[in-house]
């Protein structure tokens, strides 16, 4: 018997930081939310959350955030050995704005910056590539999926070793690097690649750019907000509609949650076949995909989905919508208390109580 089959993320890990906001984007309080965040950690929380065996590669500070985002993923099962906890290095903060204004229900804002103390988050290091891909070697082989979503030296790296493997490379970029060197070197190693269609590279939508139809890629996603989604394989595309979404609360979590269920769809054996899948096999798992995209447009938080709801919960959830093309309705209105279901302990004197940097000290969580 072979070896089972592994799924690693690499990427952007952040501290979600989530704030309800009124019409004019004012926060409505100063008490946020707070949760693992990223499409990577997004991603393997879902997958892991269905009983896939999932490691994140990544790093956090040995902060009050960064133990939080620990917490949290390990909430959801997701393998924690090649995470590094760097003292003097904050965890790498993203603030969230969701408005409670129902006629901009499911819109969100991303900011970098504390709306409170004004602080900037700053960026977390990117660790010596030999170092990361001598550490996880032994968790590489022909069985691995490696979903990344930046491109850089470490992502370049990885990718080659699982590609060379004869493992899968996912690539959902949401937002690219200036430095196109990376950016090329991790698409000559991906299978599949998933991108939204506002997603911009050199001053224009990246779906304009040649890099967007890499020759070694199996799969080409690209999702279309209410339009739907396309998928390009060889010299034939596949379009679906989207999923009629009445009363959004949150869309911040809805590509990565469409990525779990599409993998999820394609399964093991599909993942590692990818050039003899039939269209219909596919066409399904991006119905599966888009279902539990929809359904986690209903909650505050891009895993508010998986907090409000036990595994059957959702796969009926999954099910009826997928059945009757239309997402149904849930009892949970928004609130913070789907964002995550840990706790975090109340700010110490001098932290800001927001996004917990000492004010008085800088950025060291």
């Amino acid at each position: 018997m072979g070896p089972h089959m592994m799924v690693l993320g690499a990427g952007l890990v952040t501290a979600d930081i989530v704030q309800l906001a009124n019409g004019d984007w004012e926060p409505t309080s100063d008490h946020p939310s707070y949760a693992a965040g990223g499409t990577v950690c997004n991603v393997l929380c879902h997958l892991a959350r269905t009983g896939w065996h999932c490691e994140l590669i990544g790093g956090v500070g040995n902060d009050t955030l960064g133990h939080l985002v620990l917490d949290d993923l390990d909430h959801f099962r997701v393998g924690l050995r090649a995470v590094r906890v760097i003292d003097g290095k904050p965890t790498r903060r993203i603030g969230q704005l969701v408005s409670l204004d129902r006629t901009k229900f499911g819109l969100h804002r991303f900011f970098t910056r504390c709306g409170a103390c004004r602080r900037e988050f700053p960026p977390f290091p990117v660790p010596p590539p030999e170092e990361v891909v001598r550490e996880v070697d032994h968790l590489i082989h022909q069985r691995t999926v490696l979903v990344i979503d930046r491109a850089n030296e470490l992502t370049v790296a990885l990718a080659a070793r699982v590609r060379a493997a004869g493992g899968v490379v996912v690539f959902e970029p949401g937002y690219l690097s200036r430095t196109r060197a990376s950016v090329e070197g991790v698409l000559a190693s991906t299978n599949i690649l998933k991108y939204s269609n506002l997603l911009q590279y050199e001053g224009r939508p990246f779906g304009m750019s040649p890099l967007a139809s890499p020759a070694r890629v199996d799969m080409v996603i690209e999702t279309r907000g209410h339009r739907g989604v396309a998928i390009r394989r060889a010299n034939r595309e596949i379009r679906l509609t989207t999923t009629p979404i009445e009363t959004g609360v949150d869309s911040s979590g809805a590509g990565d949650a469409f990525m779990a269920g599409f993998l999820g769809g394609l399964a093991e054996a599909g993942l590692f076949d990818l050039a003899h899948l039939p269209d219909r096999e596919i066409e399904e798992a991006a119905e599966r995909g888009q279902a539990l995209g929809g359904l986690a447009c209903l909650y505050v938080g891009a895993k508010g989905l998986l907090n409000e709801n036990s595994s059957a919960q959702l796969e009926g959830l999954v099910t009826e919508t997928m059945q009757t093309r239309r997402a149904p309705q849930v009892g949970v209105g928004p609130r913070l208390t789907s964002v995550s279901r840990i706790s975090i302990e109340n700010p110490s004197d001098g932290q800001c109580p927001v996004c917990r940097f000492v004010l008085a000290d800088g950025p060291d969580g």
